[in-house]
């Protein structure tokens, strides 16, 4: 197993190369999330409990059904970040013909395979300016964004490689592009013989 940085591992047997990206978060914000999950989590609870023991109107419990709706979606999105945050894990594996790249939270996540023939363009996602609307929040951290590499695969763009330092995602992009590169190679390889 060799590293790039303190959060990628990665090996290779045959012709599998396996990359492990781990999710970092400092201590104080993985409280703050916790903080944050737990009153979200009260209130709408309490806000459930008023609707079904309160008498209300007809449009007062409209009104709590979109609250609460909104406030679901919200609960969901912020628990799924706290989740990617404490145990969360990018792996990405290039074999002889495809790449998958899978976003695992305690062995939970859907895997994503892009065929290496239809991959062109690796490369680092430009730096916007560093006050931007945009970056700022990417580098929040009650977001899961920040996604550093991409890929075209067939005229989609496909990101990679959350919220990793500068000189750990140019580690990284180098060894993408040489292992899918000597992959091809291989595969053009034994098409012709």
């Amino acid at each position: 197993m060799k590293t790039i940085g303190d959060r990628i591992s990665y090996s290779e047997k045959g012709h599998s190369l396996v990359i492990a990206i781990k999710s970092k978060t400092a201590r104080w914000q993985e409280s703050l999330l916790m903080a944050w999950v737990v009153a979200w989590t009260l209130s709408g609870g309490y806000y459930i409990y008023e609707m079904s023991t309160g008498d209300y109107a007809r449009e007062e419990r409209l009104m709590f059904f979109v609250l609460i709706s909104f406030w679901l979606y919200f609960e969901i999105k912020i628990g799924k970040v706290f989740l990617w945050r404490k145990y969360g894990k990018e792996f990405i594996r290039v074999t002889a013909d495809k790449l998958t790249l899978k976003r695992d939270i305690r062995s939970y996540g859907k895997a994503h395979h892009y065929f290496l023939d239809n991959i062109s363009n690796v490369d680092l996602i430009p730096e916007q300016a560093d006050k931007s609307l945009s970056k700022q929040y990417e580098n929040s951290f009650w977001v899961m964004g920040g996604e550093t590499i991409v890929l075209n695969h067939n005229g989609k763009l496909v990101k990679l490689g959350l919220r990793l330092e500068q000189e750990e995602a140019k580690q990284l992009l180098r060894l993408l592009r040489k292992t899918i590169r000597q992959r091809k190679k291989e595969e053009a390889a034994e098409v012709v013989s």
